[in-house]
């Protein structure tokens, strides 16, 4: 779709930054292993380093390896310049957008494949993190993810990936690109309190400020927020309620009502979908938003709506307290 040929131009000024996180394995690869280690119920850690020794495959631990992605994609398309992954939970994939916009604007590349991919539906990864934040809407599963609707009771996971090319203005122009959007600004913030205790209102509203101050853009410009918008009850009123403060009435889209928490691959794929509403000027529908939350005082999106408007601004946060957000513009 970008029109690079494959080979072409100098390869050292061609880079990667990719977000993404553990790639755990199928659980088969250790079942054998943890069976040695069981002892009527309990795990016998002395057992495991001789039995894994034994009995795993040398390079298993490879496959789960966050830079794996990067690597990879550095390979298959011969990008021998700055490569890069970034592991922030959620929002890896948004800081990997921006970091590669920074790489260009540092002058250490002209083109750099950006995005994120995570998978939260293996099995593997679901062991690891638990259900204690899911849904229990189990017996309506297309209805469960509700972001800052009233009824939500917590998220979905999904899993997913998105790569886009990025590349100067001068580079593009030179090739007669088609440029979709550009990266205007961004903004990275912490909300400290982990694991209890965490507010990220504070983070979020900082985050927000940074992009649109480096964009120069106002409240007025911004057609529409791309949320994080992950149906957890108290991160949603705590995003809604930076969102309101800072931009008001502004409206609000929520994908993951679509496809899930999708992890580091989050902000990759959810940027695709703010290209797409800036190019047709229709900002997509939040699905499942039939009652509004009076704790989410913000403008939800819940059927499409036309915007002319020649910002957006995305927002990602991960559950450690990691807060990214990134200011798009239309093209001239």
């Amino acid at each position: 779709q970008a029109g690079l040929e494959k080979g072409a131009g100098n390869r050292d000024r061609f880079g990667v930054v990719f977000g993404s996180e553990m790639h755990y394995g199928d659980t088969e690869d250790t079942i054998d292993v943890c069976s040695e280690c069981n002892d009527n119920g309990k795990f016998v850690m002395e057992r495991w380093g001789h039995s894994a020794m034994n009995k795993i495959f040398p390079l298993w631990m490879l496959e789960y390896l966050p830079n794996m992605s990067a690597c990879h994609m550095a390979i298959a398309h011969e990008a021998y310049g700055p490569n890069n992954s970034i592991g922030s939970g959620d929002a890896s994939g948004l800081i990997a957008l921006a970091e590669a916009a920074n790489t260009i604007t540092r002058g250490h590349t002209d083109v750099m494949l950006a995005g994120g991919t995570g998978s939260r539906t293996n099995m593997t990864t679901l062991l690891f993190r638990g259900f204690s934040n899911l849904s229990h809407r189990n017996a309506e599963p297309a209805a469960a993810c509700r972001p800052f609707e009233l009824h939500r009771d917590g998220m979905v996971n999904g899993e997913g990936a998105a790569t886009v090319i990025m590349e100067s203005s001068e580079h593009a122009s030179e090739r007669g690109a088609r440029v979709l959007a550009e990266v205007a600004g961004y903004g990275e913030a912490f909300a400290p309190g982990f694991p209890e205790g965490m507010d990220f209102t504070t983070a979020i509203k900082s985050s927000m400020e940074q992009a649109l101050s480096k964009a120069n853009l106002s409240a007025e410009d911004v057609g529409h927020v791309n949320a994080h918008g992950i149906s957890l009850v108290d991160h949603d009123q705590q995003e809604a309620a930076a969102i309101a403060a800072i931009l008001g009435d502004v409206p609000v889209t929520a994908p993951k009502s679509y496809f899930g928490n999708l992890g580091a691959g989050s902000g990759a794929v959810e940027l695709l979908t703010s290209l797409v509403a800036m190019e047709t000027g229709m900002i997509p529908a939040t699905l499942n938003y039939q009652q509004p939350d009076p704790e989410c005082p913000v403008n939800v999106v819940a059927t499409p709506t036309p915007s002319d408007k020649p910002a957006a601004l995305l927002l990602n946060q991960s559950a450690t307290g990691q807060v990214a957000a990134l200011a798009l513009r239309r093209p001239a």
